[in-house]
């Protein structure tokens, strides 16, 4: 069984819908971001893996990355992209409820 990753104010659609905007190309690598590491059980894409999910270039991602780090979005920590507010749930260990 694995963990999950709860992300707190995590992207999505209708927000933007609401607010009478379309969602920008950072706000889609943001929300492709959190979908991976939820998905993963933790571990966040690498912005190569970004950079092939969108069929963009490395800098044009990393420009992306960068922006959204400088909006405190998304985090480094220890080389590895975070998404701050976000928490990893163990999985239960056999036996226990």
């Amino acid at each position: 069984m694995q963990g999950r990753r709860v992300f707190q104010g995590g992207w999505n659609a209708r927000y933007h819908a609401q607010r009478g905007r379309q969602p920008t190309r950072r706000d889609e690598i943001f929300a492709f971001v959190c979908r991976y590491a939820d998905e993963h059980s933790g571990p966040t894409p690498s912005i190569l893996e970004i950079a092939h999910h969108f069929e963009l270039a490395y800098g044009t991602v990393y420009g992306h990355v960068m922006r959204l780090i400088a909006e405190r979005r998304l985090a480094q920590q220890d080389g590895k992209l975070v998404v701050p507010g976000s928490a990893w749930t163990p999985p239960p260990v056999a036996g226990e409820h």
